[in-house]
Parts: C-alpha cells; sequence; structure tokens
C-alpha cells in the first residue's frame, strides 16, 4: 500500500466502504494510523449517479478543494457533473474555491493502491 500527505498529515491512505442508503454509493475516507479518521471525501447524494466507478465529491466546508486534491493522485479521472452544495453557494461554482458536490469518475486501480481497507463489492 502506497501512503500520501493530505494537508498536514503524513502517512495518509484510504478506507473504502458502501452507504447503507445505497450500497452503490462508495464512500471514500482519508485516514493516518496516527491520527485515525482525517475526512471523508465523499457524500451520499439521494440524487446522486452511482456506478462500481463513480463517486460524488463533498468538495466543500472542510473539504474544500477534495475533487482537486484526488486528481491529483489519479483517483478521479474526470468530473462529470458539478453542482453548488447548496443554494446560498452558487455564486462559487466558477471561482478558485466552488464549493461543491462533484459527481467524478475514478481509477478504482490507483484508489486500491493508496487503499488500506476494500469494503466495497460493486
Amino acid at each position: 500500500m502506497e501512503t500520501f500527505t493530505y494537508k498536514n498529515y503524513q502517512n495518509c491512505y484510504f478506507t473504502v466502504g458502501s452507504y447503507v442508503a445505497d450500497t452503490t454509493a462508495m464512500a471514500i475516507s482519508i485516514v493516518n494510523d496516527e491520527d485515525g479518521l482525517i475526512s471523508t471525501c465523499t457524500i451520499y447524494d439521494e440524487f446522486g449517479f452511482y456506478a462500481s466507478n463513480s463517486i460524488t465529491v463533498k468538495n466543500y466546508s472542510e473539504n474544500s478543494h477534495m475533487t482537486d486534491f484526488l486528481k491529483s493522485l489519479g483517483v478521479v479521472i474526470d468530473t462529470i457533473d458539478r453542482r453548488p452544495c447548496n443554494r446560498k453557494v452558487g455564486h462559487t461554482l466558477y471561482s478558485e474555491n466552488p464549493q461543491t458536490i462533484d459527481t467524478c469518475i475514478i481509477n478504482k486501480d490507483i484508489l486500491k493502491r493508496y487503499c488500506k481497507e476494500w469494503n466495497y463489492n460493486v
């Protein structure tokens, strides 16, 4: 398993599972052994599109720039839909820091390289 640095956290890796509300919706978290759970990268969206190679990224609040981070690792290949996380932040859509929910296509092989725990079987 390869590790990565996320913000000021060293030796991070992913844990992957499913959301209870829809087991095709992949849940990805960033963890390290020293700090435990650091961030949940994804969000379940009842209107989201879910397949074995797509995720819905929480790209707002404490997760600002999460989509770009996942792209830098090669996990996210493409963003197929981007929408404001709520009505009040629509103006951020084309800014340097969009507050969005992003539906993305992923490379599961790269995700697995950084993954310590894989509990997603769709």
